[in-house]
């Protein structure tokens, strides 16, 4: 799958602290950078998903990252398990 365009990302929070809760979803509510306050949601079922912008997205599914299949969102799990959401500014 391409990834084009030039993406705009932001860390939501560190998987390990949502693990640690020990509840199968969380909501947030995060102010963005040029976006402003948005809802997420966290699920947990046999993969860590994330509800953003009106996508469900699941990185790591197949072994790839999140991309939404109009290649509008995504997300990412870094290596220290962090999570992070993005938008791709192309596709705006």
């Amino acid at each position: 799958m391409a990834v084009a365009g030039k993406w705009r990302w932001w860390k939501i929070t560190n998987l390990n602290d949502f693990n640690k809760l020990n509840v199968p979803d969380l909501y947030l509510s995060v102010n963005l950078e040029g976006i402003g306050l948005t809802d997420i949601v966290i699920m947990r079922g046999f993969n860590i998903s994330v509800l953003f912008l009106g996508y469900i997205l699941t990185p790591f599914l197949n072994n790839r990252n999140g991309f939404s299949s109009d290649n509008k969102v995504s997300a990412y799990i870094d290596e220290t398990n962090n999570l992070w959401v993005g938008q791709n500014e192309s596709n705006m």
